[in-house]
């Protein structure tokens, strides 16, 4: 094998560890040293060289982490893993970049460059959660997620903080490996420097994890998980119907006043039962009257609102909206917020607002509008805010909802899409990270699973199977403290941005200066 066919080979193995480290399998520890392979393929290797292998690692991990999007139930096979090999191949191309960017700043600080690789991953990372294609669903840091001792570090640094932690890890161990044939002593110092990293995390976490609230949980929330297959739910004819007895039915066998709140998954009825009314001056929102009968005996019985994913129709402004809406007793007006974070190609499609002409194309893509207002619920049970599946895995989203008073927070999803797959406990594990950033609990409810409730340690301490119908009656708390993250949000970022800019800078000035040496 050629030294050339070795790098592809190690970088291909880096994308199927760090894969194989991602939920279900629990094997998080894996990911701490799953890019070793993929350094040792870049050290040395050209600029150019190195975006290559770093597009061959991307496109191995995304092919093998999200291999779930060729399962989705509602579109031909042959379209779904078309999605499937067209995402990893544009995922691929972030760490193209990051990895051109790891060995330009060797061009200046020599075989010193993996130390500025975990402040340019954490660029990449970043970079994942702001663009038009934004879908950071593969951090590195969700492998991490059944390892609660060691990543209650997210409420300092957040979820990019985990994902510093574990790219230094991998650099140690790198480090280490490299030595071993040539200074034991280094080595052994490079090693016993990574164990000590992880005894950090794990210290710090047990103190935290040890921690007791000073208030008892008194908020009473009921979780209904009804398990309706997405053949039965958009069925033309008698889905809506079909959805919404099965829906009363499992609600009414909630006892009266057993719960303060009741908590539906998204889009839990299947047609625009709350909306704006033409010509509607203000920004209200009304039950449509054809379901105001339906809520207001469900409300009545249960003597408790109900916080449901809807889907909504603003007529004023000719736009739908994927929402979360609270129903109270005896009024048909109703709170609501609007889904902010749209998947893209699932729900938008990207640079529409710039290129007209893509909104205009029948790409089979739902056409949900952004929300252009931020809203946190206020109901008897307390203030919360909610996430509306996607939603959960963007931090700030749901640090916003903290930082504007809410005392818990809920999530609310339907991933029947993609069957029995690992997107179930790939989304499910984000709502560890985010009761661990805000120190809260979550409540999350899903239509096929896993419907659960999250103590501010991550830990699930109620949860109901998957496509299984549940209904989980569970005793929160409200939120205590504003963790360091609520109020400073990503500050590792903009270091890891200055970081990152001075080792590529300095690079690209070296490339330069030795360019204009050899044209001299």
């Amino acid at each position: 094998m050629t030294a050339r066919s070795k790098q592809v080979v190690l970088s291909l193995l880096s994308g199927v560890l760090l894969a194989a480290a991602f939920p279900p399998l629990p094997s998080g520890p894996l990911a701490w040293v799953a890019l070793v392979p993929l350094l040792f393929a870049l050290d040395g290797a050209s600029t150019r060289r190195a975006a290559a292998l770093g597009y061959v690692f991307g496109v191995a991990f995304h092919v093998c982490s999200l291999y779930w999007i060729a399962f989705h139930v509602d579109i031909p096979r042959f379209l779904s893993i078309a999605a499937w090999i067209a995402a990893s191949l544009v995922l691929g191309v972030y760490y193209a970049a990051a990895c051109a960017c790891f060995r330009l700043t060797g061009r200046w600080v020599g075989r010193k460059w993996v130390w500025f690789a975990p402040f340019i991953w954490v660029v990449l990372e970043y970079s994942r959660y702001v663009s038009e294609f934004a879908f950071p669903w593969t951090v590195v840091a969700h492998s991490q997620s059944r390892l609660l001792g060691l990543i209650q570090q997210a409420d300092f640094w957040g979820v990019l903080g985990v994902s510093l932690w574990v790219v230094v890890l991998n650099v140690l161990a790198f480090r280490a490996m490299q030595e071993v044939p040539v200074n034991a002593r280094r080595a052994t110092g490079f090693a016993a420097t990574f164990v000590l990293v992880v005894a950090a995390s794990a210290t710090y976490g047990t103190w935290r994890m040890s921690e007791t609230p000073t208030e008892p949980a008194r908020i009473r929330i009921a979780l209904v998980q009804p398990n309706i297959g997405m053949d039965t739910k958009w069925d033309a004819d008698e889905g809506i119907r079909a959805t919404m007895d099965s829906m009363m039915h499992q609600t009414m066998q909630i006892p009266p006043g057993s719960a303060d709140l009741v908590i539906w998954p998204e889009t839990a009825i299947p047609d625009y039962a709350v909306y704006a009314p033409p010509f509607s001056r203000d920004s209200g929102r009304n039950i449509n009257p054809r379901y105001a009968a339906y809520f207001d005996s469900l409300t009545r019985h249960l003597r408790a609102p109900i916080l449901s994913g809807l889907p909504a129709q603003d007529f004023p402004r000719d736009a739908q909206f994927n929402s979360a809406v609270l129903i109270t007793p005896g009024t048909s007006s109703v709170q609501y917020y609007d889904k902010t974070f749209l998947v893209p190609f699932g729900e938008r499609v990207p640079y529409e607002s710039a290129f007209g002409f893509l909104g205009k194309m029948n790409l089979g893509i739902a056409r949900w509008s952004p929300s252009d207002r931020f809203s946190v619920f206020h109901s008897p049970a307390g203030s919360f805010g909610v996430g509306i599946c996607f939603e959960s895995v963007f931090p700030r989203v749901m640090s916003d909802f903290v930082r504007a008073g809410a005392d818990f927070l809920v999530v609310v999803t339907n991933d029947a899409w993609f069957g029995k797959t690992s997107l179930i406990y790939q989304h499910a594990a984000f709502a560890s990270f985010r009761a661990i950033e805000n120190r809260v609990w979550v409540a999350r409810c899903a239509n096929t699973g896993i419907s659960a409730f999250y103590d501010p340690w991550g830990r699930r301490v109620q949860e109901a199977g998957i496509f299984t119908r549940e209904t989980l009656v569970g005793t929160i708390g409200r939120r205590e403290r504003v963790t360091p993250y609520v109020l400073w949000g990503d500050w590792i970022v903009a270091i890891a941005g200055a970081v990152s800019l001075i080792g590529v800078a300095g690079g690209g000035l070296a490339a330069w200066t030795r360019a204009r040496k050899r044209t001299s």
